[in-house]
């Protein structure tokens, strides 16, 4: 019986210890995110994301990889959306997980934009699921998709 209680505390102790949630470390590059694209004055801080970044949104073609696809991506929504016109927000974690090896998560945020527009003013709830890769320099964002969960005209 002592060898199963010391089994449980090997599996039990470490699960314990990790974090229920992102530190602020890892949220930095996702509010480093935010806030350049609530700025509205160009592209994104391509230091916030790996070379070969994967984001997924609600429009056609649905996904962008690499820098270059960042910046189709932002291209595209610049086509959509005027930029300064919208502002997106997000909330606390809903979910969060990290793998074993400690250098990538995974965690989804509650998120709102609102887009001002001739028809007035759109309201899109989505999730937002990240995930981010530790790097020499700091975490960075290696997905990023966008999940519509609720959309009305206000």
């Amino acid at each position: 019986m002592p060898g199963a209680v010391a089994l449980m505390v090997l599996i039990v102790l470490p699960a314990l210890a990790r974090p229920a949630a992102p530190d602020a470390a890892m949220l930095k590059p996702v509010q480093e995110w935010i806030a350049a694209y609530n700025a509205g004055t160009g592209p994104l801080p391509e230091n916030i994301f790996t070379r070969n970044v994967v984001i997924a949104d609600e429009f056609p073609p649905f996904i962008w990889t690499g820098i270059s696809g960042e910046h189709r991506w932002a291209t595209a929504t610049d086509h959509i959306m005027k930029p300064g016109q919208e502002h997106v927000s997000a909330g606390s974690p809903r979910f969060f997980e990290r793998a074993r090896s400690g250098r990538r998560v995974s965690f989804v945020l509650p998120a709102h934009l609102w887009i001002s527009g001739r028809k007035g003013r759109l309201s899109e709830r989505a999730l937002w699921l990240y995930v981010l890769v530790k790097t020499a320099s700091g975490w960075t964002i290696a997905a990023d998709t966008w999940t519509t969960t609720h959309i009305a005209w206000k």
